[in-house]
C-alpha cells in the first residue's frame, strides 16, 4: 500500500471518529442547569435554605492537627505467616536469572527473581513459590530435583513489601 494512501486512510479514521464523539452533543437536546443538577444526582440533599458558615481559621488548624495526629497512629503492619520458597539460584547479571525463571516456568514452576546483595554485591536470586505449607514446598523441591536435577535450598518467604533495597 502506497504512503499517500495510508496518510488518506488514517485521516479519514479520524475524521470519522471525531464524528461519532462530536456528532451525539450536537443533535443531543439542550438541557437546562436543573435538569442537569438532578440528572448527576436526584439525591442531592436541598440546600436552598441552609445557611452554610465559613470555616475558621483556628478550626481549619485543629482539623489538620486532628488528621496529622490520626496519620501518625496508623502504620502499616506486616502480618507474619509462614510461608516458604525453593531458591534455585543466584546470579550475579539479570539475564542469566530471568533466563532461568522462563526455563522454570516452561516447566509448570512458580518462579521469579528477587534482588539482594551478597557481601555488599548486587545478586538476582532465583526463586520457587511461595509455599504456603512446608509439606508443599518439600514435594515441589523433589520435583525440581527430577525433573531438572535441580538442587534448591529452602528458605522462609519474605513479602516485596518487607524488602528493602
Amino acid at each position: 500500500m502506497s504512503e499517500i494512501l495510508k496518510k488518506r486512510l488514517v485521516g479519514f479514521l479520524i475524521l470519522i471518529s471525531t464524528a461519532l464523539i462530536l456528532l451525539p452533543m450536537f443533535l443531543s437536546p439542550n438541557v437546562s442547569d436543573e435538569e442537569l443538577q438532578l440528572q448527576i444526582d436526584p439525591r442531592s440533599p436541598d440546600l436552598s435554605g441552609e445557611v452554610i458558615a465559613p470555616i475558621q481559621k483556628d478550626e481549619i488548624a485543629s482539623l489538620i492537627e486532628k488528621l496529622d495526629n490520626t496519620a501518625r497512629r496508623t502504620e502499616p503492619q506486616l502480618y507474619e505467616v509462614d510461608s516458604w520458597d525453593l531458591q534455585v539460584g543466584s546470579f550475579e547479571r539479570r539475564a542469566n536469572a530471568d533466563s532461568q525463571v522462563k526455563f522454570l516456568r516452561e516447566q509448570g514452576f512458580a518462579a521469579y527473581v528477587r534482588t539482594a546483595k551478597n557481601n555488599g554485591v548486587r545478586a538476582f536470586k532465583v526463586l520457587v513459590g511461595p509455599h504456603m505449607d512446608l509439606r508443599q514446598a518439600e514435594e515441589i523441591r523433589s520435583k525440581l530435583r527430577k525433573s531438572n536435577q535441580q538442587r534448591s535450598i529452602l528458605i522462609k518467604h519474605v513479602p516485596m513489601t518487607a524488602v528493602i533495597e
